[in-house]
């Protein structure tokens, strides 16, 4: 049983892949185990599961299919899409040592990555690496600041995650739906930020980046974007 077809949005370009994995074979204090995963959840959106954390010992780490930025569609054949988190937690967590299947999207120029050479995508890979061989193009773009937050400032709409890759730091991992930036409709999950009005944020932290992003309200920021080629 296949389940009903998957519908993805055009504008992401995405490949579908089904990954079969065991679980951790230590179980938590509940007897249950898990795949050593962490995910960002957008309400209302087509893709609201976004990998954004893979520990390196655990058992999607060990395996390496598995992708910050991937978006997690279905688990055991359940669609994820009207289920909330601890709900999608309770399908990926089982006992220890059993198999799960996982159904993802992934931007189609990673997924040619990970066919042609695993190692470079794997959680381990050095980031010199992995950076020369993702094709990316850099490019600009204006946003509007939507409206204030209590303290008088502003934001886009984004939420960051760091993924521990020197060469590309901070990867969008959720895009607000009532925000100025999904608004506007040209940042994507899995975008990667380089530059803030022109301030390059490599080595900042995520409070020096916050920061950068919030303003006054209706004020405009300059984003310098990282793509893979295939998502542009």
């Amino acid at each position: 049983n296949q389940g009903p077809p998957l519908s993805i949005p055009a504008v992401y370009k995405r490949s579908i892949l089904t990954v079969t994995l065991k679980r951790d074979t230590m179980p938590a204090a509940d007897g249950l185990a898990g795949l050593g995963v962490g995910m960002q959840h957008v309400e209302k959106s087509e893709l609201p599961y976004t990998i954004t954390e893979i520990n390196p010992r655990g058992p999607i780490g060990l395996d390496g299919r598995v992708l910050l930025g991937d978006v997690l569609l279905r688990v055991q054949n359940v669609e994820l899409a009207p289920l909330g988190i601890a709900e999608v937690m309770s399908l990926v967590r089982g006992p220890p040592a059993s198999e799960v299947t996982l159904v993802l999207s992934r931007a189609v120029s990673v997924d040619a990555l990970q066919r042609a050479a695993p190692e470079l995508t794997a959680p381990h890979a050095t980031a010199p690496a992995f950076a020369a061989q993702i094709q990316r193009q850099i490019f600009k773009l204006e946003l509007k600041r939507g409206a204030p937050a209590p303290d008088g400032l502003s934001g886009i709409g984004i939420v960051m995650s760091s993924t521990g890759n020197p060469a590309l730091p901070f990867i969008v991992a959720e895009i607000d739906t009532n925000s100025s930036a999904f608004a506007d409709g040209r940042v994507y999950v899995g975008d990667v930020l380089v530059e803030i009005d022109g301030t390059k944020i490599a080595g900042f932290d995520m409070a020096q980046i916050n920061a950068l992003v919030r303003g006054p309200p209706a004020s405009f920021i300059t984003l310098t974007i990282s793509r893979e080629v295939d998502r542009i």
